[in-house]
C-alpha cells in the first residue's frame, strides 16, 4: 500500500458516491502529500466508517485545529500516514475565496475527482503565489520557542516508540516552522517566495535545498532521528539569519535544553579529547566521513583553528575562507585583535589562527553542517575537559 493507491481507491469510490463533490491532493503532485475531500456529508468520514474505503485503519483521530478545515488523521495497516482534510463544497469555495485556504494549497496540489466544477474556481478565486510577509520579531520568537519545544516532543515520541506521533511532528509541525523562517529569510534577501515551500528551487540556494532532503522522515526510528537532528540544525542556521535582519539578538538560551536533550539521546559518542600540555589543550577532530581531520586549541582565551584547519572543516579553499572572514569583520561584530593570532609555523611561516566565533560565522554564512557537528563535538569534548580526572 502506497499514498497513491489510497487515493486512488479514494477517487474510484468517489464516482459512485454522488455525495463526493472534489478530491485534491495537496502536497508535490505524484510524491503523495495530503488530501482535501468535498462532501455534502462530512460526518460521515470524520466520525463514521467510510474512511475503510482507503485501507486497513490502523490509528483514526479527527483533528479540529491543524487547518481551516476538520482534519482526519489516518494510519493505514502499511504504515502509511495520511491527513484528510473534510469540507462541504460551499465552506471549501469560501476558504479559497477568502484565503483562509493558502496555507492547506500553496504546497501544490492535484485535482483528483472534480463533480463541483472546483478547478474553474481555483482560477478565479485562487491567489496561492502571493508571497509571504516576513515575520515581526514577536512572531519570529514565537515560532522559535515552539519550534524548539516541538523538537522534543518528537524526541520522546521517539524514545516511546510512538512512531505516528513522531513522524507527525517531524514531517509536519517541524518542517512548518522550518518552512515559515526561511520564507522570512527569503523576504528578507527579496528572493521571489512562494508560500509553505512551494517551488523550493526558484527561492532557496543549492546548499539548504540539498540539506532539506534529510529533513524528511520515513516511520522508521533510524529515519526519524536523523531528520529530526537535520531539521534542528537547518533552523539554527536560518533562525539565526533571520535574527540578524530583524535585528534581534540570538535567544540561544532558549534551544540550549532543547539541544542538550537531542545531543544527549540521539547523537552517536564521540572521540574522547587527548591532553598535550599543562599551558593549553590540543584535541584531534575527526568527521565521520573522514573527510576532516584537524588539531583544536583550547586555552584560556578560548577555542582556536588554524586557517588550514578552518579550510579543512568547511570543505573550503584558505582563499575562500579568508574572503569569508574578512566579509565578518566588516560587520564590526568582532574585535580582530581577540579574534585572530598569528604564530609561526615550521613549514608555512606566520599563519592565521581564527577563534571559535569566526568558525561559526562562516558555518551560518555558508549554511554549513558540517560546522554544525564541530560544534555538538566539541560541546562534549569541552565538558569531559572540565570534569576532574580520576586517578
Amino acid at each position: 500500500m502506497t499514498f497513491q493507491t489510497a487515493i486512488e481507491r479514494l477517487v474510484n469510490y468517489a464516482a459512485n458516491d454522488p455525495a463526493i463533490c472534489a478530491v485534491i491532493e495537496c502536497g508535490a503532485p505524484k510524491e503523495g502529500g495530503d488530501i482535501v475531500l468535498a462532501c455534502r456529508r462530512p460526518e460521515e468520514w470524520l466520525y463514521g466508517k467510510l474512511p475503510a474505503v482507503l485501507g486497513e485503519l490502523r490509528l483514526i483521530c479527527v483533528d479540529r485545529d491543524g487547518t481551516c478545515f476538520p482534519a482526519l488523521k489516518i494510519l493505514l495497516d502499511d504504515a502509511v500516514d495520511i491527513k484528510l482534510m473534510v469540507a462541504t463544497p460551499d465552506s471549501l469555495k469560501a476558504s479559497i475565496e477568502n484565503c483562509s485556504a493558502q496555507p492547506v494549497f500553496c504546497h501544490g496540489y492535484a485535482i483528483r475527482y472534480d463533480a463541483m466544477d472546483i478547478g474553474k474556481f481555483f482560477a478565479a478565486h485562487a491567489d496561492l503565489r502571493t508571497p509571504p510577509r516576513a515575520m515581526s520579531k514577536a512572531e519570529f520568537l514565537d515560532v522559535f520557542r515552539a519550534f524548539w519545544f516541538e523538537a522534543v516532543r518528537a524526541g520522546h515520541a521517539i524514545l516511546h516508540e510512538n512512531v505516528w506521533a513522531a513522524t507527525t511532528a517531524v514531517n509536519g509541525d517541524l518542517k512548518i516552522m522550518l518552512l515559515r523562517v526561511m520564507e522570512s529569510v527569503g523576504v528578507a534577501k527579496r528572493r521571489p517566495v512562494c508560500h509553505g515551500g512551494r517551488d523550493l528551487s526558484l527561492w532557496v540556494d543549492e546548499r539548504p535545498l540539498a540539506m532539506l532532503s534529510d529533513c524528511y522522515a520515513n516511520p522508521t526510528r533510524s529515519s526519524l532521528i536523523s531528520a529530526l537532528l537535520h531539521s534542528a540544525d537547518l533552523f539554527e542556521i536560518f533562525a539565526r539569519q533571520y535574527a540578524e535582519t530583524l535585528p534581534c539578538a540570538y535567544p540561544v538560551e532558549e534551544q540550549q535544553t532543547a539541544r542538550e536533550f537531542l545531543e544527549m539521546h540521539f547523537l552517536p559518542s564521540h572521540t574522547p579529547p587527548t591532553l598535550v600540555t599543562t599551558e593549553k589543550t590540543l584535541l584531534r577532530y575527526r568527521s565521520e566521513d573522514g573527510l576532516t581531520d584537524i588539531p583544536v586549541i583550547v586555552d584560556a582565551e578560548g577555542v582556536w583553528l588554524s586557517l588550514p584547519a578552518v579550510a579543512n572543516l568547511v570543505q573550503l579553499t584558505e582563499t575562500t575562507v579568508k574572503s569569508h572572514v574578512a566579509a565578518i569583520y566588516r560587520t564590526k561584530r568582532y574585535d580582530v585583535s581577540a579574534t585572530t593570532r598569528l604564530a609561526d609555523t615550521e613549514d608555512r611561516g606566520q599563519i592565521p589562527y581564527y577563534h571559535l566565533d569566526i568558525v561559526i560565522d562562516i558555518g551560518y554564512r555558508i549554511l554549513s553542517l558540517r560546522v554544525s557537528y564541530f560544534r555538538v563535538w566539541l560541546s562534549h569534548a569541552l565538558k569531559e575537559l572540565s570534569q576532574p580526572s580520576q586517578s
